[in-house]
């Protein structure tokens, strides 16, 4: 295992909200975005540990580049899907919390 204990959980809670999404997310929309804020903020949390701490455990790739230009290329495609759904994350908590019911 090379991700801490704490990023595996995060991985194991995504499915539980994923179904809780799935069950009670059709109750109001105020709860469905709420859920898909938690999800994507899970995203975000895991893909930028990835980016920051996980990307030199990455092989393959583009052959013939190096590994350190691999390394930097998944540094950068998880970074930016980090922060897509922080900001998505951000966008969907603000739709939960100032009314989306309209």
């Amino acid at each position: 295992m090379h991700a801490p204990r704490y990023i595996v959980a995060l991985a194991g809670l995504l499915f539980w909200v994923a179904a809780g999404a799935i069950v009670f997310g059709t109750a109001s929309l105020r709860i469905n975005h709420l859920f898909g804020g938690v999800l994507l903020a899970l995203f975000a949390i895991i893909g930028g540990w990835v980016a920051i701490f996980g990307a030199d455990n990455f092989f393959g790739g583009i052959p013939f580049a190096s590994q350190a230009t691999n390394g930097l290329m998944a540094r950068a495609i998880f970074g930016s899907g980090a922060i897509s759904c922080a900001a998505l994350s951000v966008y969907a908590f603000g739709r939960a919390f100032r009314g989306a019911d309209r």
